[in-house]
């Protein structure tokens, strides 16, 4: 391939999917002064079955066959550990901005970053409580280490309230009292 099409695919493979506009927003962040045309290069890749699969409303989102998307993912993190950092910080903030906290997590966990993924959880708590993804938040906080959760007011709170809602009175009221004492 070309070192373009090339630099294009190993970054991709970052995404679980991708689309012309989040290729803009988090890898245009790269090379600010070097605008690069992704539609030309998505097209590319769709024209030349480079392992894509369409998906999403009308195709537009494109997905690697997952054995391709891990080779090029290791090849990336092999080749370019600063630079896949960096993609994985920029996609996550996309996601964030979005409220596609899933997806913002799930980029956290692969980041290895427990106190940015507290504070994830702290930011989303609110909006899945209001959704209705009580089950989502419960995991969530169950996953992160106990210290962080102790240290952290917000996510004691969080904690509580998704407790009393698993049923579990006295554990939750307990840790809601913890929070208020540590606010």
């Amino acid at each position: 391939q070309t070192p373009e099409l090339r630099e294009f695919l190993l970054q991709t493979s970052l995404f679980d999917e991708f689309n012309e506009e989040l290729c803009a927003v988090v890898l245009g962040v790269l090379s600010p002064g070097k605008p690069r045309k992704w539609n030309k290069l998505i097209e590319t890749v769709r024209r030349n079955n480079l392992f894509v699969l369409p998906v999403g409303p009308n195709g537009k989102w494109l997905r690697y066959h997952h054995l391709v998307q891990e080779f090029l993912q290791a090849r990336l993190k092999e080749e370019n550990p600063e630079t896949a950092e960096a993609i994985l910080i920029y996609l996550v903030q996309f996601y964030e901005q979005r409220d596609e906290w899933e997806k913002a997590h799930h980029v956290y966990q692969q980041l290895g970053d427990f106190i940015s993924l507290a504070g994830l959880v702290e930011r989303a708590g609110t909006p899945l409580i209001q959704s209705d993804r009580i089950i989502t938040l419960g995991n969530w906080l169950d996953e992160l280490p106990e210290v962080i959760v102790q240290g952290r007011p917000g996510l004691l709170s969080l904690k509580g309230a998704v407790e009393l809602m698993r049923g579990k009175a006295r554990y939750g009221l307990s840790l809601l009292d913890q929070a208020v004492t540590a606010f």
